[in-house]
């Protein structure tokens, strides 16, 4: 994913590296934490690039809240159930 392209998800570009194969970035929409190349888990879409959810300092624990899916045009992407 270039920086263009994270652009297009109406996010700031620094902070983020270049996206690995098989990854995915998160960040949080409360304090704009951000996290690159993540390993993707079981219950990430296909094609979703970006995942926003609330990170540990916010949450006072670990990562939470609902998760929101964006993809590398920035339309957001819905989970379906077998996911």
């Amino acid at each position: 994913m270039t920086p263009e392209q994270i652009k297009l998800l109406g996010l700031r570009t620094s902070g983020f590296k270049p996206l690995m194969a098989e990854r995915i970035y998160l960040r949080c929409p409360r304090c704009g934490t951000k996290r690159s190349n993540m390993t993707r888990s079981d219950i990430d879409p296909e094609g979703a690039v970006l995942a926003e959810l609330l990170c540990p300092r916010c949450t006072g624990g670990d990562f939470g809240g609902d998760t929101e899916y964006f993809d590398a045009d920035g339309a957001h992407v819905v989970r379906t159930e077998h996911e």
